[in-house]
């Protein structure tokens, strides 16, 4: 059987080692009910727990709708991510990765049909579950991390996603042909999702439907999990995509940008000030955050306070003092000088 011969939509996936997952991902893809051809464009990359053969056994059994793109070596999640973006022949692109998956089947028509009708919006995204595959947190949508108001989304939006873009890689759908190359300092962001999609985004509007059509599976093995991302490797990692998104645009959107990295070397800072051997180090991030955005020169005291011997001091009395008036007025001191930065909860 061959292949479809010009499909509208192209679901792109990419996978590393997702053997117990992967099944699930592309059966969501394949009970996709439409009124148009699709093609699912499969990116492995090299795995070595089984991944590779479950999907060439799909391949086999679905050979007009699956391709699979691979290599004889691993060549990262980026590189691989791009091979497979330049051979998808759809006008649309679907994206779904190797460890989520869609649950609506009317998902790829709903979103397509938006798309047919609206040709001032290049990308449209929705609502998912969250789950935890080690059952630290309890599902939950993902719009409770975004707090998203608004149907109609701006590059401004998607700018400001600096923890959760407005909607998630498992989400989006987009016209094809937008972006031709990506700029060199795209492949050095640990997260390639949230870039991508400023960059698509400054080619028209999005759209966001307040519904939920896929899971975000949250594991051991995911990109960007928390227990090996956070901190300040990946602080780092947003300040330098940041500072490289802000010399794309010509700095067209610094007012938004320069906060958002102030923001970040404050979170650098909060972890240096818990170290007594950083303190040079400390006052660096605190002066970096400071002189990108002068309004948080507050909290950029507070958090010198908080690395001081005075607030040790004072959270040692709390623990001593059992006068009620007095603990009351200490607390008072505490919560003044102690305002938290930005969530520091997971990606």
């Amino acid at each position: 059987m061959s292949l479809i011969d010009k499909p509208l939509v192209s679901a792109k996936m990419i996978t590393y080692n997702h053997a117990p997952y992967i099944a699930q991902a592309i059966e969501g893809v394949l009970q996709q009910e439409t009124n148009f051809p699709f093609e699912l464009v499969i990116g492995e990359d090299c795995s070595t727990d089984g991944t590779r053969e479950i999907v060439f056994d799909y391949q086999k059994k679905y050979p007009d709708v699956i391709r699979v793109i691979t290599s004889e070596k691993n060549v990262g999640v980026h590189k691989n991510s791009m091979r497979t973006f330049k051979v998808c022949r759809g006008k649309y692109i679907a994206l779904c990765e190797g460890d989520d998956y869609w649950t609506d089947p009317n998902k790829l028509q709903m979103q397509v049909d938006f798309l047919e009708s609206h040709k001032d919006y290049v990308i449209c995204v929705h609502n998912c579950m969250r789950i935890y595959e080690d059952c630290t947190k309890k599902p939950h949508p993902r719009s409770d991390l975004t707090n998203i108001q608004k149907e109609e989304l701006t590059i401004d939006d998607f700018i400001k996603g600096y923890f959760y873009p407005p909607g998630h890689t498992s989400s989006a759908v987009f016209r094809n042909g937008l972006i031709k190359t990506l700029p060199e300092w795209y492949y050095r962001s640990v997260s390639g999702d949230l870039p991508f999609f400023i960059l698509i985004a400054e080619h028209g509007k999005g759209k966001f439907f307040n519904k939920m059509m896929s899971v975000h599976r949250k594991h051991k093995g995911g990109v960007t999990n928390f227990k090996s991302h956070m901190g300040i490797a990946l602080y780092s990692n947003r300040i330098e995509m940041y500072n490289s998104i802000n010399e794309h645009f010509k700095f067209r959107y610094k007012d938004i940008i320069k906060p958002i990295i102030a923001r970040f070397y404050l979170l650098i800072a909060r972890i240096y000030a818990q170290d007594k051997g950083k303190k040079l180090l400390l006052f660096k991030a605190i002066t970096a955050s400071v002189v990108n955005d002068r309004s948080v020169l507050l909290e950029a005291f507070s958090i010198i306070i908080i690395s001081s011997k005075f607030y040790r001091l004072l959270r040692r009395s709390l623990a001593v003092i059992k006068n009620e008036g007095v603990r009351a007025f200490l607390v008072k001191i505490k919560c003044r000088i102690f305002r938290k930065s930005m969530s520091e909860d997971d990606t």
